[in-house]
């Protein structure tokens, strides 16, 4: 497989237990113009990156040694600040209360393609490329931009984008899924981001300041559809993003827990806060959380317009908080 060399001059530390992944990976670094150093223990780990140049981190949650989110606990207590990935096959739902006490943004699943993991690495890397669509889908036949600047404008923008996402090969029956996706997305850009939460939970329409908007953009390959929304206060941050999907997870458990143990079901009961974000990352095929502190945050989706259904999944997490 022909791979630019994105990641020329940069040495990325693998630490997996598995030969497999610990080889596969290393392909992919060595394809793009990088050097791999693979090594299966946590312990070691901790010591390369003590004694060598190293400019990111990729560790599996279960190594021997000190585990994964260990290791990168114990470089930031010794103030090596590196930038890391975790890995693994596991259900990352279940790791999500260690995601916030640690501070980490970017645990992707083993299943990652090629492309998607060098470009995350070469992100992560240079902080260079994390914002604008055109970077998440190559070969776009085109972008489109639109700016919103009062709550009045969400539906028709929706609406645009969707038959859009139709005319350029989308099954129709995703049609549902791409709306609730970009509803959530666009509504927490227009109304959180401004601080008009409360208008949001009472339906009330709102304008924005001359100086505020928020930015849609979208185009299409021959695989994705592409979607950027961009507000330019940056108010989220990844613990809030974190909290976001840890609050959804906890409800799900507790209305299990109540149909099985009390035989009612108390969904209706459940506060629906969180849900928006955990859909834009349950329902999407790809997504990212990008953010820089009180200048923009831009939320990536992308959907696949060919025939396969939009997968439901649990997915990567994947925050890119930049300072």
């Amino acid at each position: 497989m022909k791979t630019d060399k994105t990641l020329e001059g940069f040495t990325i530390l693998i630490v997996d237990h598995s030969i497999a992944a610990r080889g596969l990976f290393s392909r992919y670094i060595v394809r793009a113009g990088g050097k791999a150093i693979a090594v299966l223990d946590g312990n070691e780990g901790l010591k390369l990156l003590g004694e060598e140049h190293i400019d990111l981190l990729v560790t599996d949650i279960d190594v021997p040694g000190i585990n994964g989110f260990e290791l990168i606990a114990r470089l930031k207590e010794s103030n090596i600040n590196i930038p890391h990935i975790i890995m693994t096959t596991a259900d990352i739902d279940s790791y999500i209360n260690l995601a916030i006490e640690k501070d980490i943004g970017n645990i992707i699943t083993k299943e990652i393609n090629e492309v998607e993991f060098i470009r995350t690495c070469r992100n992560l890397i240079t902080g260079e490329n994390i914002f604008g669509l055109k970077h998440y889908i190559p070969e776009a036949k085109k972008l489109v931009t639109e700016h919103i600047n009062n709550t009045v404008q969400i539906k028709s923008i929706i609406q645009k984008i969707v038959d859009y996402a139709l005319k350029h090969g989308m099954p129709g029956e995703n049609k549902t899924y791409l709306a609730i996706i970009l509803d959530e997305i666009i509504s927490n850009s227009v109304y959180h981001a401004h601080g008009h939460t409360q208008a949001k939970l009472e339906h009330r329409a709102v304008e924005l300041q001359a100086n505020e908007i928020v930015e849609v953009c979208y185009g299409y390959n021959n695989y994705h559809l592409g979607i950027s929304v961009t507000d330019f206060r940056g108010t989220l941050t990844k613990k809030k993003i974190l909290m976001s999907f840890k609050n959804v997870i906890d409800q799900k458990k507790l209305i299990e827990s109540s149909k099985d143990l009390l035989e009612i079901d108390i969904v209706d009961t459940i506060p629906t806060s969180g849900r928006g974000l955990q859909m834009i990352r349950l329902m999407s095929n790809d997504y990212y959380f990008n953010i820089k502190p009180d200048v923009m945050t831009q939320v990536i989706v992308m959907v696949n317009i060919s025939k396969k259904a939009i997968t439901y999944h649990n997915s990567s997490i994947k925050i890119n908080e930049l300072w």
